[in-house]
């Protein structure tokens, strides 16, 4: 029989294999060296550390709750009102602070190609709505919280840190577009004669260099297949 001690610090040394993991998930990912997004490798790290801990998914708040049509209720409600203040508020706020609007140039690929949103908008819902909330919400927050005590404390300092961790992912958006407008600059500059520039420095997300990918990278390969969809 294992003594608590060893237990704990078996459980010690599985978390400094989890967070050895998940850098080296980010590190990749950064790289861009992940296909597509880094969720799923972070959702089978978290698998594998529910099992070895005799642990699943329903321990970390993946279950139907009885009251499920109460929140679902409450969770459309303070979507819509997360939106609408977005919409309405911060977002005009913004605008004028600043003298621009959000950058929605790496959408345009989706234009007019219904087949392609109906993928992405998919993709989005299982990689970014599903399985965020799974790996972030899930497993990150409640292995954080559960190494530091689980105590009412130890909540508050998870939830701290996975959110500016989770902040910290979705940041280099606005580096990626000083990189879009450095090469639309140099591509106007090389353009051949009689024909004009297709801003491909806006859709185009280098693997190696050193801004994060964007939504063009996953949705080209999905262009360049539309007539194995059409089949």
């Amino acid at each position: 029989m294992i003594s608590p001690a060893a237990d704990n610090r078996g459980s010690r040394w599985l978390f400094v294999v989890e967070v050895a993991v998940v850098a080296a998930i980010f590190c990749l990912d950064w790289r861009h060296l992940l296909p597509l997004s880094k969720t799923p490798f972070l959702f089978v790290l978290g698998w594998i550390s529910l099992r070895v801990r005799g642990q699943g998914w329903k321990d970390v708040g993946f279950r139907i709750a009885p009251n499920w049509l109460i929140l679902l209720v409450i969770g459309l409600l303070v979507g819509i009102g997360m939106e609408a203040l977005e919409l309405f508020a911060t977002q005009p706020v913004l605008t004028n602070v600043l003298g621009k609007g959000p950058d929605l140039s790496l959408l345009n690929s989706l234009i007019g190609n219904v087949k392609v949103l109906v993928v992405a908008l998919v993709l989005a819902w299982v990689l970014a709505a599903i399985g965020e909330e799974i790996v972030w919400r899930g497993y990150l927050m409640n292995r954080m919280a559960g190494v530091v005590g689980g105590s009412n404390g130890g909540w508050i300092i998870s939830f701290i840190l996975v959110t500016i961790l989770f902040g910290f992912v979705h940041f280099p958006q606005r580096r990626h577009r000083h990189y879009r407008k450095h090469h639309r600059r140099r591509d106007s500059r090389t353009a051949v004669s009689g024909h004009r520039s297709q801003s491909a420095s806006a859709n185009h997300c280098p693997r190696h260099s050193g801004y994060r990918r964007c939504s063009a990278h996953l949705l080209r390969p999905l262009s360049r297949n539309m007539s194995l969809i059409k089949k």
